[in-house]
């Protein structure tokens, strides 16, 4: 049996899966703000792994003033201001941020959020991400609202690349591969995804033909009868590995973080999963 996973069992799979929770299904919704520039020197409070990883790959990491308990690469003595779930108010109106950049749920941005940084006058970036669009859309509007020449370079190349990613054509003699991102229970990614975008632009065809982050049988992945399976993780591989595959299956892990991490290391992402489809299927 196939069935779309809950959002709200969605957040708790692992920390950077955070960034994601609540997006699928929520297309429809207009989140994003209308960023102006912030004024005086830079204090970014983030409430979104993703958007930290933005930040960060955009130089800015010293202006990161506050940050969610799940965000990568930050120095582990920066107050934790809230999570997809919520913010402590409290803490974050002591880090006297100027900018605040956050990833809504799927119910949208916290009102308590929105009248907060109204009457603080804080500028406020919130943006779904789920999907490589998204992604650019979001450091579109960080461009607006960063004052840092460099920054904005920055951002504008990486939406580039983006934007090439975009534009990938898939082949018809592309490989039919399997994204799994859990195995207790078998988690695998859909159709109209971030990472069905970039396994495109990488080279490879989505074995799943049904659309979202799903939960499979480990029947049904094997009747989808993938050409290679990326696990994407270490731990527990094994139990993949010794499935009754099609002898023309192969089994292959990446554990890189980033890989559930809508962000601006998509490019990354896709060049890594290019060269394992290719050591892995030629």
């Amino acid at each position: 049996m196939i069935q779309m996973f809950r959002n709200s069992a969605f957040c708790i799979i692992w920390p950077i899966l955070v960034c994601l929770t609540g997006a699928a299904g929520c297309s429809e919704e207009v989140v994003n703000t209308e960023p102006r520039p912030v004024v005086g020197e830079l204090r970014i409070a983030s409430l979104s792994p993703a958007m930290t990883t933005m930040i960060i790959d955009l130089g800015l990491r010293e202006s990161l003033v506050g940050r969610t308990p799940y965000c990568r690469d930050v120095d582990p003595n920066l107050p934790v201001v809230g999570a997809l779930d919520g913010i402590d108010a409290e803490i974050l109106l002591g880090c006297t941020p100027n900018l605040v950049v956050v990833q809504p749920s799927i119910g949208g941005v916290d009102p308590a959020l929105t009248a907060l940084a109204k009457e603080e006058g804080w500028v406020l970036v919130a943006q779904h991400l789920n999907t490589l669009a998204d992604i650019r859309t979001a450091l579109a509007s960080l461009s607006v609202a960063i004052p840092d020449e460099s920054a904005r370079l920055r951002s504008a190349a990486i939406q580039s690349r983006i934007e090439a990613m975009m534009a990938v054509d898939v082949s018809v003699t592309a490989p039919d591969v399997a994204l799994v991102y859990s195995l207790d229970p078998c988690g695998v990614v859909g159709k109209g995804t971030y990472l069905d975008e970039v396994l495109k632009a990488a080279g490879g065809t989505n074995a799943l033909p049904l659309t979202g982050w799903l939960e499979l049988s480990f029947e049904d992945l094997l009747r989808r009868d993938p050409d290679l399976v990326i696990f994407l993780g270490t731990s527990g591989v094994e139990r993949l590995e010794s499935l009754p595959w099609n002898p023309k299956t192969r089994v292959a892990t990446f554990d890189n973080p980033s890989a559930l991490e809508p962000s601006t290391r998509a490019p990354n992402v896709m060049q890594q999963l290019a060269d394992i489809i290719e050591e892995h299927t030629r």
